[in-house]
């Protein structure tokens, strides 16, 4: 247990806070390091490449040289010098993004708009808890990730990777019935390289004798609309949007929604009416129809003929009808 008094000491130290901003500043944190490596601009110059639309095909050598950049020998030396901080000061903290959720952890070595870096570890102890929670709440699938992938793996850890494939999902079709297919397993040994299409294919580690650690460059554009989940038997079940804008696009207009901030309505109408993602459109015109039925009634007869996407004209039909019944029922 933490001794309060002594924690504060620590913190109100001056000689530890001089170290901790000196440790922490440009030229010496993780990025600084990794600069004077001579790692930042080509993976600044790799990033800028991945811009726009791009077959997988020329995304894959891409993703592959920027792991290169940072070979094993560079990670051994990076964290070997994370953890004689952490062991040598009393104040200290990676200046690096840290992964920690579900059985990962690790840190992100590089960030940009087009492209992200890190480095990722799951040890079998780990893996094993994880495989427990998910078969006790009864909730194991795959995610088919809406972006491309790339992963070389530093130790293989003696894994099994279950390995597995799906039709993409275009942006304009309809998110109904799809199935995934398993594809034959994968032992992964030190210094295996493993490109994941968004949309396309997916992994899941089945066993690992020993610390799986491994680089993963990641591709922020996403080749599909959506983030696919699939049931172990590969049945579709449920989706999520690949795009992080996207995403808080609806999570942003359930917010407005729910604050009952009626001057947002014109704003969420215009999602409604230009977001090039179909069940973003939907999701804002439904929190309009709750939020100012009659503002958005327009809108809503204009979708049911003229929207691009089939299921949104089907939903706005039914929600027509719908109104149409209540306002029925109302009079009688």
């Amino acid at each position: 247990m933490k001794n309060p008094a002594k924690v504060l000491t620590i913190c109100n130290d001056l000689s530890n806070q001089k170290e901790f901003f000196r440790l922490s500043n440009e030229t010496l944190g993780m990025e600084g390091r990794l600069k004077s490596l001579g790692v930042i601009a080509p993976m600044r110059s790799i990033a800028e490449s991945l811009a726009g639309a791009q077959s997988a095909d020329t995304v894959r050598p891409k993703l592959y040289e920027a792991l290169s950049l940072i070979p094993e020998d560079r990670i051994e030396a990076l964290i070997s010098e994370e953890l004689l901080r952490f062991a040598s000061r009393p104040l200290y903290a990676t200046t690096a993004r840290t992964i920690d959720n579900d059985a990962l952890t690790g840190i992100v070595l590089f960030d940009s708009e087009q492209l992200r870096v890190s480095l990722v570890s799951i040890g079998p102890i780990a893996h094993r808890i994880k495989k427990s929670q998910k078969n006790n709440a009864r909730v194991s699938g795959i995610t088919m990730q809406g972006t491309d992938s790339a992963i070389k793996f530093i130790r293989g850890g003696n894994a099994t990777l279950n390995l597995w494939s799906a039709e993409p999902f275009n942006r304009e079709d309809p998110l109904s019935f799809r199935e995934m297919h398993q594809q034959p397993d994968k032992k992964v040994i030190d210094g295996d390289m493993l490109f994941l299409e968004g949309g396309s294919t997916g992994l899941s580690i089945a066993s690992c004798e020993s610390p799986i650690v491994f680089t993963i460059a990641t591709r922020s554009t996403p080749r599909t609309a959506v983030n696919v989940h699939y049931e172990m038997d590969g049945k579709l079940h449920s989706f999520t949007a690949a795009d992080m804008k996207s995403s808080r696009v609806q999570l942003l207009t359930t917010l407005v929604r729910e604050l009952d901030w009626h001057m947002g309505v014109e704003q969420l109408i215009a999602i409604a009416t230009r977001h090039p993602d179909h069940f973003v459109r939907w999701h804002a015109m439904r929190e309009c129809l709750v939020m100012d039925l009659s503002a958005s009634t327009p809108l809503l007869n204009h979708m049911v003929d003229h929207d691009p996407h089939p299921q949104v004209r089907e939903a706005a039909a039914q929600t027509v009808a719908l109104i149409k019944e209540n306002n029925n029922a109302n009079r009688n």
